[in-house]
């Protein structure tokens, strides 16, 4: 119609309108000039700026996807716009690959995990994930790092100002809350160390590598659940699970190569430790680099819906509560099998799953999944609680856990599956009957002798 906005117009009135919003909040954060004429930072805390960044955000990754993956550089740039007052041009956020690496920061980070011997490791080699370096790091390198920082606590609490150039190299630290771990399961603490490179400073950097140890994480912790099912079935107590994570992170920071002294806070909180052992297992392994693989190849379009899964895989093992779980392993589902970005019809994603063998048991868990999903999701009845209900948690886990199958089998056979658009006729296809697909064989032979006698 003549009088339709076209989308591009419709997305930058919006972001328009967002980005002058945050511009009248931050206007008072940029009357306070931060210490040594930093730029000053708004307070997380306060909803009134955060709420528009994040519509601002959402609105722009309509218009550039490549800003979903990084957020961080948007805040920064955001930030830089507002402390300047510029003017609204929708062309300063265009996002463009950044080629630049920036300054190297080392962050070291601690990982809790039980080996089943001493000189047993998750991995041998370096891992790299989206440009950032993460490896093992000794315990004596990791005090020494911990002992710079001491020092520049004590020069920073001796000086008022200055860069606190007499410490040397500036390690910055975060203060963690976290579960203290007893004298006896210290042996189970592993520094790792991350190299990254930020325009940024330091928090991007910290930011960054808390983000791909995550990441690493959650296929570690993927990769030793996946197909390992011990629910009770009497005497289960469905507000009462046990966790089935066995690899975590305990909360604390080291972030060496920044310019001053800085202290951060992490929020999250680790309440219990792991009490499974790491499971070495070539197979395992064989596993654990077969997720990762398939996680950090940037040049696959399936890379973002095998991390989604991953993320609620590890997010179901990680809770004790048996609803939270259950959701995380339905989002699985979703994830795998969405459909122009957008999630397909309960029965018709259930369906999908229920092709995966030709067996009627299977097929009839999946009418129990979508039973459970649908209870719980409308009725706020969670059909564990019933007597034998835990078979409900463990069905859902078998089905949740065939998303990262579908997904490892793609990405193997990605030469042939090679877009979204193959991939939505691939579930579409996968769906149909025995009888469907060998009648549509028969047809394709037809036509190509058809095509052959012209």
């Amino acid at each position: 119609m003549a009088g339709d906005i076209p989308m591009s117009d419709k997305i930058n009135q919006k972001a328009n309108e967002y980005y002058n919003r945050c511009g009248s909040i931050y206007a008072k954060y940029a009357s306070e000039h931060g210490p040594n004429n930093e730029i000053p930072l708004p307070d997380p805390m306060d909803d009134n700026f955060s709420v528009p960044v994040e519509l601002l955000f959402i609105v722009l990754c309509k218009k550039y996807k490549g800003w979903i993956n990084h957020r961080s550089e948007f805040d920064s740039l955001l930030i830089g716009q507002l402390y300047e007052n510029k003017e609204w041009n929708i062309e300063d956020f265009k996002f463009t690959s950044r080629n630049v690496k920036g300054k190297k920061y080392f962050v070291y980070l601690e990982l809790f995990y039980i080996l089943p011997s001493p000189k047993s490791r998750l991995f041998s080699k370096p891992v790299k994930i989206d440009g950032v370096i993460i490896e093992n790091c000794t315990k004596k390198t990791y005090k020494s790092v911990y002992d710079k920082h001491v020092l520049c606590e004590s020069v920073k609490r001796a000086e008022s100002q200055g860069l606190y150039n007499s410490v040397g190299n500036i390690v910055s630290g975060v203060k963690h809350r976290y579960l203290r771990i007893d004298k006896d399961n210290e042996k189970n603490v592993h520094p790792i160390k991350v190299t990254v490179y930020s325009p940024y400073g330091e928090l991007n950097a910290l930011n960054q590598a808390i983000d791909k140890v995550n990441l690493l994480i959650q296929c570690l912790n993927v990769a030793q659940n996946i197909n390992r099912l011990e629910l009770e079935i009497i005497g289960y107590d469905h507000d009462n699970l046990e966790k089935q994570i066995v690899v975590t992170e305990t909360g604390r920071s080291l972030i060496e190569g920044g310019e001053r002294f800085n202290t951060y806070y992490n929020p999250s909180r680790m309440t219990k430790i792991p009490t499974r052992e790491y499971n070495n297992s070539k197979k395992k392994r064989y596993l654990f680099n077969k997720i990762l693989r398939a996680a950090a190849d940037n040049h696959c379009f399936l890379k973002d819906r095998i991390r989604f899964v991953l993320q609620d895989l590890y997010t179901a093992y990680n809770s004790d509560n048996a609803g939270s779980r259950m959701l995380s392993f339905w989002r699985c589902l979703e994830h795998t099998t969405r459909k122009n970005g957008e999630t397909r019809k309960e029965k018709e994603i259930v369906n999908i799953f229920k092709k995966r063998y030709a067996n009627r048991t299977w097929e009839e868990m999946g009418d129990l999944v979508v039973r459970a999903r649908n209870q719980f999701v409308h009725v706020g009845v969670y059909a564990g609680e019933q007597e034998y209900g835990s078979n409900y948690l463990k069905w859902m886990q078998q089905y949740a856990e065939q998303s990262l199958t579908f997904l490892l089998y793609l990405y193997k056979n990605r030469d042939v599956w090679k877009n979204n658009e193959d991939l939505d006729m691939f579930f579409d296809i996968f769906q149909r009957s025995i009888k469907e697909l060998t009648l549509s064989e028969n047809i394709l032979n037809l036509k190509k002798i058809m095509t052959n006698d012209r």
